[in-house]
């Protein structure tokens, strides 16, 4: 039981560094080497205690320079599913869902 107790723990910390990141990025755009820190630290620890991320966290993470991809801010999204780095321009896939019109055509 005590061993659950850690992952929870380990786990509020990754939160907590994914929601300080966010903040620094929305309070000010130009602090992206914070953010860019706190990214690599939540990575670093997951690494660590062999902790596995959602999806849908890892997706939202540059694996080459551990930024933070937030479209228009530090990336670069297109239609086709597919997202580039600020930073770096490396192409991250992201499953995005196409938006149906109303007549049904993509």
């Amino acid at each position: 039981m005590a061993t659950h107790l850690k992952d929870k723990e380990a786990y509020q910390r990754l939160n907590y560094l994914y929601q300080a990141a966010h903040c620094v990025l929305s309070q000010s755009p130009d602090n992206v080497e914070l953010a860019r820190f706190y990214c690599f630290t939540q990575k670093t620890i997951a690494r660590r205690l062999v902790l596995r991320q959602d999806p849908s966290v890892k997706r939202t993470l540059c694996k080459k320079c551990c930024s933070l991809l937030i479209p228009g801010v530090t990336a670069t999204t297109r239609q086709r599913s597919k997202s580039d780095c600020h930073l770096n321009g490396m192409f991250v896939f992201s499953f995005l869902s196409v938006p149906v019109l109303n007549d049904g055509v993509h």
